[in-house]
């Protein structure tokens, strides 16, 4: 079935982002969905691209360019604070993306519009399911999951809710930049299931001598409007303007506008008082916001930085404990950390500093299932854990470090079949009174990442350096099953798997060393990552008779 929405981007110079666009939109250029192109004087292959593609290309050139007059470029600017840098210089022209966008909408042919940028890409698009929303809706307006930007790590940083698919006979744009739909109607919503956007914003592409230029202009053409006094106060911060910033924030709280923005704008004067360093008013902004409004952590978690920052353990335990009442919601901008690691990481600090070395355990252990290889995290267990992590280079989490040290305790007998670098070796000897066999021959695994240096004998050194010194450590430099027939049946307490993660070898060396086990046999990486280890030993040994911890399998004899 055609789409019953159509989609609509403004481009310019967009040849290295466009095609990605047009890629996450395969399958809805293939059922005839129509994607409308309106491009605003591009000079490399923009228009080929999206032509070849497919999409109905409009060209406008200059159409919606505009020169800025002498006495509001002097309006502009005798708005900023001594001292501050000037917005605006005579002759400048700007771009109303308001006007483009509304009229690349009239040129679409469904009353339903999908508003989206070249630099951004569709991570989920159920046009089924999409089609069915809108045909059921009353609203004039549907959001949906939006990814702002990303960690280094292309993990989610800031996201929220989006509502950019729109009825363009019920809804307009309004603004010069970060421009807004105006009009009247309900809001609606669908889940990330049925549509995801993400932003991968162009790092090349100058903020602080374009945006704040359009913004400062759009606040003096709506000057009514709080978004725009919003927009345009936020800008002035992020420029390094924060008296002007602070000016134009307060200005638009006594405007009409959505209540988080109003909520953010007072986080946002927090921050430029923190520039200013003047920390009492700081802190009013912070507290105020949250008075305002209490559905984000933000404002909180400011604060217990902020009380972080002057050593004060009390208050950022106060503070940081009252962010983690806050739930999760993508109503307004969040970032991702402050509903992951970043309270608990605040947390387990502020309470060991207190003396409650339980509590700060408990969110230390919160931390590192967040992210588990945090160095500094890492190396905190030391203070919290009896076994704490070894620094031995390798993939085990600190859940099986501390299982297998547990473990170990109980065994008098183990073997380890595949040991790396040692780091679960390490755990193994120090929990183990009896001996351990480590059973290698230091070659890597085919088809793994990561083991190219096994190539040298770079590894076993390093096993060497790492766990040569235990009394309690025996190696075998072998093959595993080759190995595996120079033990007595039950002649080991237990069995530790971690070698080949290939299905068929992971049969293998289940086959050959469960006789050698007398009490328990178990291995690593038992997950959806590691799909052929959690088949084989779910088709070798039942599903059913298999416990788990984290990513160790294991089953008692």
């Amino acid at each position: 079935m055609k789409p019953n929405f159509s989609i609509a981007v403004i481009v310019k110079n967009e040849e290295k982002t466009l095609p990605r666009l047009l890629s996450s939109l395969e399958e809805f250029r293939n059922r005839g969905g129509e994607i409308a192109v309106l491009d605003t004087g591009s000079t490399d292959k923009t228009v080929q691209i999206a032509k070849k593609s497919g999409c109905n290309v409009k060209e406008i050139g200059t159409r919606f360019v505009y020169a800025v007059s002498k006495a509001l470029v002097s309006r502009i600017n005798n708005h900023l604070e001594k001292g501050e840098d000037e917005i605006l210089v005579t002759g400048e022209k700007y771009f109303d993306f308001s006007s483009a966008r509304n009229y690349v909408a009239n040129i679409t042919s469904n009353e339903w519009i999908l508003s989206i940028d070249a630099d951004e890409i569709t991570k989920t698009l159920d046009i089924d399911k999409l089609q069915e929303a809108i045909k059921n809706t009353k609203a004039t307006s549907i959001g949906y999951e939006y990814i702002f930007s990303h960690y280094e790590n292309g993990t989610p940083e800031l996201q929220y809710r989006l509502f950019k698919l729109y009825q363009k006979s019920k809804l307009q744009f309004e603004g010069l930049a970060h421009e807004y739909l105006v009009g009247i109607g309900d809001k609606d919503y669908v889940g990330p299931d049925i549509l995801k956007i993400e932003h991968y914003q162009n790092p090349l592409r100058d903020r602080g001598t374009s945006t704040i230029k359009l913004l400062a202009l759009n606040r003096h053409k709506y000057p009514d409007s709080g978004r725009a006094s919003f927009y345009f106060g936020r800008e002035l911060m992020w420029t390094n303007r924060p008296k002007s910033a602070i000016k134009e924030l307060i200005r638009c709280l006594d405007l009409e506008g959505w209540e988080y923005e109003k909520a953010q704008a007072r986080v946002y004067i927090g921050d430029c008082y923190k520039k200013l360093g003047n920390t009492e008013e700081q802190i009013k902004w912070y507290q105020a916001s949250f008075n305002f409004n209490a559905t984000r952590r933000e404002s909180l978690m400011r604060l217990a930085w902020l009380y972080f920052n002057k050593k004060d353990p009390q208050r950022t335990a106060c503070y940081a404990s009252a962010a983690l009442q806050i739930p999760w919601n993508t109503i307004y901008f969040n970032e991702e950390r402050e509903y992951k690691a970043d309270p608990h990481d605040l947390m387990y600090w502020a309470l060991s500093k207190m003396g409650f070395m339980v509590g700060a355990k408990y969110h230390l252990d919160v931390c590192l299932n967040y992210e588990p290889y945090n160095e500094r995290y890492l190396r905190d267990t030391r203070f919290f854990h009896e076994y704490p992590d070894n620094g031995i280079s390798g993939w085990m989490r600190m859940p099986e470090l501390t299982w297998l040290y547990e473990t170990a305790k109980t065994m008098d007998n183990i073997a380890e079949i595949g040991s790396w670098k040692g780091k679960s070796t390490h755990a193994l000897l120090s929990g183990c009174k009896g001996k351990v066999t480590a059973v290698d021959h230091f070659k890597g695994s085919p088809g793994e990442v990561g083991h190219k240096e096994a190539k040298s004998d770079a590894v076993y050194k390093a096993f060497l350096k790492n766990v040569g010194h235990f009394k309690n450590l025996i190696v075998n430099r072998e093959d595993s099953i080759k190995a595996s027939k120079k033990y007595l049946d039950r002649y080991f307490d237990m069995v530790f798997i971690d070698g080949s993660h290939q299905y068929k070898d992971v049969r293998k060396d289940i086959k050959a060393w469960l006789p050698k086990a007398k009490k328990l046999i178990c291995g690593h990486d038992y997950s959806d990552v590691w799909p052929d280890v959690k088949k084989a030993v779910n088709d070798e040994l039942g599903e059913e008779n298999i416990k788990a911890v984290d990513s160790i399998w294991y089953m008692y004899l």
